[in-house]
């Protein structure tokens, strides 16, 4: 469940820095990039009531798997499966289109088949489903994602993104947000971009973790393609991780992710 995890946060920031594949999934992503997460303070997420979702009507040959108790994407509450089937993409395809019905969208992304629609009494969430094909066999992930909640906090969530714009080095912006809770623990990955230099990156870095309790245990630089500084940080139950790089536009792109126990919030 852990690796399913990392590869839905690599393909969320995939998506977020190439922005023009995330227009060609406007009518999912859209919603995705209209907020921010609220925080109490720079890393410490106001923590969300645990959502009640309404039921997904699944094909019978589909078994899925959830990758957390909860998971927030840019301020958005989301339920997110992961699921295999032994049948080919084709028959997966149509299996969802007979158990979600009319209407729904359908977009392709290189090989994958994406189907969205609005769902809930409502029309309150959204519902999507990526399907690829792997040989004869097929995986994917459904989300489904709390619209109205997002849009009701949303100025609450403008006030908190401007703090963050306040401790990072100027004209900076958070590209990607992303919280789950699972275990006790909750997790933060969170992308941002600008076109400082590595070292003022690393030193505003430094300092905001230093604030927040994080002390500096180790920091390194690699050359892969182009060079990365990776900071390794440690607090009481939380740690953090941060890489630093320069993205092929040139502009600075920092990947930070922290973990902390729950217990440390209340």
């Amino acid at each position: 469940m852990k690796h399913d995890k990392t590869i839905f946060l690599n393909i969320v920031s995939q998506l977020t820095l190439t922005h023009r594949k995330v227009k060609r999934l406007v009518f999912v992503w859209s919603y995705l990039l209209l907020v921010f997460i609220p925080l109490s303070t720079a890393f410490s997420a106001v923590l969300p009531r645990l959502t009640q979702w309404p039921s997904i009507t699944l094909p019978a040959h589909i078994q899925t798997t959830p990758l957390a108790e909860e998971l927030i994407v840019n301020g958005l509450p989301m339920q997110v499966l992961v699921f295999s089937s032994q049948q080919p993409a084709s028959v997966v395809v149509e299996a969802f289109k007979k158990a979600w019905g009319s209407p729904l969208v359908e977009n392709k992304i290189d090989s994958k088949i994406i189907l969205g629609r609005a769902h809930g009494s409502q029309h309150e969430y959204y519902l999507c489903v990526e399907i690829e094909a792997l040989g004869q066999r097929t995986r994917g992930t459904i989300s489904q994602t709390n619209i109205k909640r997002g849009h009701e906090t949303y100025s609450a969530i403008q006030e908190q993104h401007q703090r963050w714009i306040n401790r990072l080095p100027a004209a900076s912006q958070i590209t990607s947000d992303i919280v789950s809770q699972d275990a006790g623990i909750l997790s933060k990955h969170l992308i941002i971009s600008n076109q400082h230099a590595l070292d003022i990156n690393s030193n505003y870095l430094k300092r905001l973790l230093a604030h927040e309790g994080f002390e500096l245990e180790k920091e390194s630089r690699a050359t892969h393609n182009t060079l990365i500084t990776t900071l390794f940080f440690k607090g009481k139950n939380k740690e953090a991780m941060a890489t630093i790089s320069k993205n092929a536009l040139a502009q600075t792109i920092i990947v930070l992710n922290t973990t902390e126990q729950l217990d440390n919030l209340r």
